[in-house]
């Protein structure tokens, strides 16, 4: 699932949102893991404020929380129900 402002994206965000850029980042599953990957954006994909290095899988659970650009972009993955 690709994230950002381009229409191409699989969430396609406003054109006008603060701190996002065309193709921000994306969420894949690798070795059973859920991950963000920052797409080299310019104003970053943050885990808990901290800025993640572009184009690095980083691996999330149910609870964890990611920001695009910035606090006011943020998603939490919630659990799957059963």
């Amino acid at each position: 699932m690709t994230i950002g402002r381009s229409r191409r994206c699989t969430l396609a965000l406003p054109e006008n949102m603060p701190g996002v850029s065309g193709r921000h980042c994306k969420l894949v599953f690798m070795q059973g893991r859920l991950v963000v990957i920052d797409q080299g954006s310019t104003y970053g994909t943050l885990i808990h404020g901290q800025k993640i290095p572009p184009n690095q899988p980083v691996a999330l659970r149910a609870g964890s929380s990611f920001a695009l650009g910035g606090q006011q972009n943020t998603f939490t993955i919630l659990e799957r129900e059963k």
